[in-house]
Formats: C-alpha cells, structure tokens, sequence
C-alpha cells in the first residue's frame, strides 16, 4: 500500500465530494501513424509501469489490483468520421474528457486515437488522473511511448517510475505565526469569482503564442538587465492582474514539478506541490525594480517541506475562513522545450491542451514549444466566466508586446507605460460610441430596445415589456409576465438575469403582473400608471431591525463603491443600480467574509441579496447572536 502525494491525496479528496478529478487533457495531430507499432509502443510503455496495476482503495491509498485488470483506458482509432463537420466534434472533445466521466478510482489513464476525415492524420489524445499522474509523469509517459514508436521497440527494459507518485516522507515544518499574519495581508485577486459552485465543471481555454523571435528579443532584454526570463513573463502578469483589478497586493498559486533524484529502489520520485506568491506591484518602479522585489524571495511561501496545501490550511486556521488560492501560474520555462524531439516526430504538434484542478478557476501554463512560447489559460467556467478573464489576458498579451517593441521602458516607472497598451474600458467606449444613434449598451453589447426586449424575453421564457430605461446607463425597469398559480418570485427573476448579464445590466425595479394585466398594459400606460404599479408590484421584505449590521455592510459598500452609502435611506436599494459591478461585488464578498466569520457569502449569493437590507437579513438569520456581537464590535472599533 502506498500514500498518494499531498495533491493527489487532496484531488481524491475532492472527487469523493463533487465525483471529479483533477485531471490534465493533451491532444496531438499527426499526418502520418502506423496504428499496429502505436498500439505495440503503448502497450510496452504501460507494461513497465507498475502504477498502471493499483488502484486506489476507499481510504485514499494505492493498490495492487488482484484481478488483473488495468487503470488505463486504450482505445485506438476509435472514431471514423465520414464528413468534415463531423470530424470537427474531435476539437471539443477535451471538454467532454475534462468532465472526468472517464476517470475514477480504478482509471488513472486515457488513451485514445481518432482517425481524421482520411487515414492522412489522426488525432491522439491523453487524459490523465492527477491524483495519481501528474503532468511531469504524464509528459515522461507520453516520452517514452513516442521513444519507443519512433525506434520500434527497444531492447532494453523500460525505466518504470511506480514509485514516482509517493508522498514524499520529510518532516513538516510550521509556518511562524508572524509569516501567517504577513501571508494574510495577501487575499486572492478580486475577480468576479464564484468559488463555493461545485457543479460539474466546464472548461474553456485562451490559448497564443509568441514567436522564436519575439522570444530571441526578451531574452536579450532580461539577458541585458541580468533577470531570467520567467522572472520576466511572471512579473509582467502581476502587473497585468494589478491593472485589471486594480490592486496592487493579492497572493497567485505557483505550482511545482520536479524530479528528485531516485529511490533506493531505483524508481523516480517526483516532487509535486505549490509555493503562495504574495505579490506587491510597485507602480512608481520600473519592471526591472519590481522583478528584482518578487525575485528575492522573501514574499515566496512554502517549500518541499511545507505542503501548499497545509500552509492555506494554516492561513484559514489564523483567518477563521477558507482560504483558497484559484488563481494559478504554472511555469514550465525551465523544463526546456516541450514535446518536441521524438515527440513531435512521433505524433506532430500539440492541438490543444486542458487541466482541472480542485478549488482552481484560472490556470495558466507557460510552457516553450517546437515553435514558440504558448500560454495557455484553461477557465472554469462553473467558478469564473471566460467573458471575465479575457480582458486580463488582452492585457497580459498588450504589455507582452509593448515591452518587445519598447524594451528601453523596461527602466522606466510602470506609470509611464502608455494606457493603450494594457487597459481600454470596453463598455464606456462602447456607451460613448452608441449616444444618440438608438441603441442601447447592455454589458457590453449594442441592442436596440426591441432586441434587448427579445432577449429577455428569451432568457426568462416568458413575455416581457420595457419601460423607463434610464439614459444609456444599463439601467431599467421590466414589466413581467406569470400565470395564476405559477411559483416565481421577483428575486428569481434577478438572480437568472444576474448569473446571465454577470450583473453589467442594472434592474431598478422588476414587476410581475398577471398573464390578463400584461396584455392590457401599454408602453404609455406604464408610464403614466407607474406609481400605481409599483405600490402593486411583488416585493421582498422591507425595512432591517439589524441597525448595526446594516451600518457595517453600509460601510463595506462605501468602500467598494467609492462614495458614501447611507444605511437608512439606501438600505433597500439594489447594489448594482448604486453603481456596483461583479468586480466591486466580489470586493464586498471579501469584505463581509473577512468580518463575519460565521458564513460564507460567495459572489452568487450577493447577485441574489443585492441590498443593505436584504444582506444583514441574511447574516442575522445565520446568527443573530455573532452578526450582531461582530456588528457591535467593529462599530466600537471605530469609534
């Protein structure tokens, strides 16, 4: 019986709770395969590997398997497509692979081959169990195979690494309590994050690259300013998180993989585990200064000693709330050029690579290829929107190419760096573009009235009409359809539209009026009937006997927002017609938990409470004892 590693051991963890694993997906395509010599490499490969005959048993430790079998799926040319478009499903299959239906305790592994639209090319793909393979053990797997394909089987005995996922035995160090404090002053990047989904998760990726001579002109740029280049292209992407977010300290997920020598056995062990980088960007210094801080090491977290895994915990034992590191920087730079040699020979370029790992939303590989340096950042949807990351990678991308075409900038103050280059606010170009030509700018998109009216209507499934849309500024009021005895409520209305729009469209005031009223309502009947309407409108519970709770998340509000909230007078009013956004929502997200320790309030539940009212509400109801002492607390602090 053998230990899983810290990670591996967490992602199994993981999957007994949400039935998924951590996985990695690597697709190759090849124009030319003998599919007899690929099966025969495989098999070879496979048949050294001692992993490939454990399983892992219900206590979380590896196995020897009694019966036989294997923990490894093959399947060779397993699909023949007759037409293009059909071929074409080949390109999403690693969304379907990364959903893990196919990885369980017993498949650690999954080959495949897809035969292409003739026997020119085919497609082959990996998908991997992190729990037990990680991606250096993956690479070597997919090393050795393309090794023995390309030289028809070796001779010699394959060099099994069984072993290579054994928990490393060392003694584990604490972390100071003054270097946990420090660590704490560090919270995740604000992006519009929905953390605590555990549903079945959708990833999606952003994926380029920079060319061999693009890459020829960094490296005599860093050579020239004595850094490295990974100092270089990781620096860069705290600035861009910096920029985008518009904070200047957070903490990102640094993992690591790498060999560690051998055991007595002679089996390979790798290491596996995660430094928390505690960023500070520095705009008043130039990059070069702001490498030379985060190169230092003295904010760099963890060690081969100190699993990653146990520092969070011993963050959230020192904050009292979970703590989590989702946004992840993996870089491969030093590993040198990957997949190439008898790898690409082999099975050709990489056509796309994916991962999931537990509790992470952004991950972001950069890795040297045959052909370049490729980013690729893999989404989960489920905990972040892509809609909401591709701005951070425009930006990334933009400082990428502004220090290439300017390197002698790479002394100057970040302040000095042109705007164009790393920020545009998209929506307010897009609302001063649309003033006066009748459309209207609705999270970023131009509909006029009749479209956005068609839209909801789609969204909600149900007839809807539109009145007072108040200038340009994605606000307005919608007068809904529901049938007697229908169960729907106002809030549901919010929320749908909400999780739609990521809370860019503002709704001052929904109202639900039966399927006979709708119709009889016009356009001009709304207006002139408003007040009627709104004191017979569906509302939520009014008025918040918590006075203290509502002052505190008053505060937080102000904060967020920039500009002073009134806890009386605002305190039924929507977060969002205030001038809130999802990235200003997980800000009071953040906020809230850090005070009430007693909950978890994700960015979900704040698209759904919405207001001061409705927010101390909740926190009460949780408990009235806490939320009040903690309320009492912080307003006695600030007096």
């Amino acid at each position: 019986m053998k230990s899983l590693s810290e990670l591996g051991f967490s992602s199994w963890v993981d999957a007994q709770k949400n039935a998924q694993y951590s996985c990695v997906f690597l697709q190759f395509k090849t124009e030319r395969l003998d599919l007899d010599a690929l099966e025969k490499s495989v098999q070879a490969v496979v048949d050294g590997m001692d992993v490939f005959g454990m399983v892992i048993n219900k206590e979380g430790f590896l196995c020897k398997r009694h019966d036989g079998s294997l923990s490894i799926i093959l399947d060779f040319d397993a699909f023949e497509y007759g037409c293009f478009e059909a071929e074409q499903t080949v390109q999403h299959e690693n969304v379907r692979y990364c959903s893990n239906a196919l990885l369980s305790d017993s498949v650690f592994l999954v080959f495949k081959c897809f035969k292409g639209l003739d026997d020119d090319y085919y497609y082959i793909s990996f998908l991997a169990n992190m729990a037990v393979i990680n991606p250096l053990n993956l690479y070597d797997f997919i090393f050795k195979v393309a090794e023995a394909y390309e030289a028809t089987l070796p001779d010699a005995s394959l060099e099994s690494f069984g072993n290579s996922m054994l928990k490393i035995q060392t003694d584990r160090v604490t972390l100071g309590s003054e270097k946990v404090e420090e660590l704490s002053d560090f919270p995740m990047p604000s992006l519009p994050w929905n953390l605590y989904n555990h549903q079945e998760g959708r990833v999606r990726n952003i994926c380029w690259s920079l060319s061999h001579d693009k890459y020829r002109l960094i490296k005599q740029m860093t050579a020239s300013n004595a850094v490295s280049t990974s100092d270089f292209f990781r620096t860069v992407f705290f600035v861009a998180v910096a920029l985008y977010t518009g904070e200047n300290e957070f903490r990102i997920n640094l993992p690591f993989f790498k060999l560690n020598d051998v055991d007595p056995e002679g089996h390979q062990k790798y290491v596996e585990n995660f430094y928390i980088q505690a960023v500070e960007v520095f705009f008043d210094k130039s990059l070069k200064e702001n490498i030379d801080c985060l190169s230092s090491g003295n904010r760099l977290y963890g060690s081969n000693t100190l699993s990653g895994l146990e520092l969070l915990r011993e963050l959230a034992r020192y904050t009292g709330a979970q703590e989590i590191a989702p946004l992840v920087y993996t870089d491969l730079l030093s590993v040198g050029v990957l997949f190439g040699g008898a790898i690409k020979n082999s099975f050709g370029k990489l056509n796309c690579a994916m991962s999931r790992g537990a509790n992470v939303a952004i991950d972001i590989q950069v890795a040297e290829l045959t052909d370049g340096i490729y980013f690729n950042w893999d989404i989960n949807e489920d905990l972040i929107k892509l809609e909401m990351v591709k701005p951070l990678s425009n930006i990334f991308q933009r400082l990428l190419d502004f220090y290439i075409d300017n390197p002698v900038f790479f002394l100057y103050s970040l302040k000095e760096i042109p705007a164009k280059y790393y920020f545009e606010e998209q929506i307010s170009c897009h609302q001063e573009a649309l003033k006066g030509n009748g459309l209207l700018c609705v999270a970023g998109q131009q509909l006029s009235e009749e479209e956005l009216q068609l839209l909801l209507e789609r969204i909600l499934e149900r007839k809807v009409k539109l009145f007072s849309i108040l200038g340009n500024e994605q606000r307005l009021r919608l007068l809904v359809e529901f049938y007697e005895g229908e169960s729907v409520s106002v809030h549901e209305i919010q929320n749908i539209l909400a999780s739609h729009f990521l809370g860019q469209l503002k709704l001052e005031q929904i109202f639900l009026v039966s399927a006979q009223e709708f119709e009889d309502f016009s356009k001009k009947e709304i207006f002139s009937n408003e007040e009627e309407l709104s004191r017979g409108a569906i509302e939520t519970e009014q008025g918040c006997g918590h006075s203290e709770i509502a002052f505190i998340i008053a505060l937080i509000f102000s904060k967020a927002l920039g500009k002073s909230v009134n806890a009386s007078t605002m305190a039924d009013t929507d977060f969002f017609v205030m001038g809130g956004n999802s990235l200003l929502a997980t800000t009071v997200v953040i906020e809230i938990n850090k005070y009430f320790l007693f909950t978890q309030i994700g960015i979900a539940d704040l698209f759904r409470l919405r207001s001061i009212t409705e927010i101390s509400n909740y926190l009460y109801a949780q408990n009235p004892e806490l939320a009040l002492r903690t309320a009492n607390a912080l307003i006695s602090l600030l007096e």
